[in-house]
C-alpha cells in the first residue's frame, strides 16, 4: 500500500489511505468511494494464481464487478536489486 501511496503523492495526486473493519473491504471501499465523490478507486493485487478471484481476491473481485465507480487494480513493482538487471 505505501508503494501505491507514494507513487500517486510523487504525481501530486489527492491520496487518501484509511483502515476500516467492521464490513467486507469492498463494500466499505464502495461506501468511501461514494461519500467522497471519489472519480476512480486503486486497488493493489500481489498475488499471482490462476483465477481471477485468485489474482484479485474476493473483497477485489466483488469490487471490481460491483462498484459503480471505476476501478483500477495494479501489481506491485518488483525491487531489482543491481544484481537482478542483466549486463548488456
Amino acid at each position: 500500500m505505501n508503494q501505491s501511496f507514494d507513487y500517486f503523492k510523487s504525481k501530486n495526486l489527492d491520496v487518501i489511505s484509511q483502515l476500516w473493519t467492521k464490513k467486507s473491504e469492498a463494500d466499505l471501499i464502495m461506501e468511501y468511494a461514494r461519500t467522497a465523490n471519489c472519480d476512480m478507486v486503486v486497488i493493489m493485487t500481489d498475488q499471482a494464481d490462476r483465477s481471477i478471484s485468485s489474482i484479485l481476491g474476493t473483497q477485489a473481485s466483488k469490487l471490481v464487478n460491483h462498484s459503480n465507480i471505476p476501478v483500477l487494480s495494479v501489481g506491485p513493482k518488483k525491487e531489482f536489486s543491481k544484481t537482478d538487471i542483466p549486463s548488456i
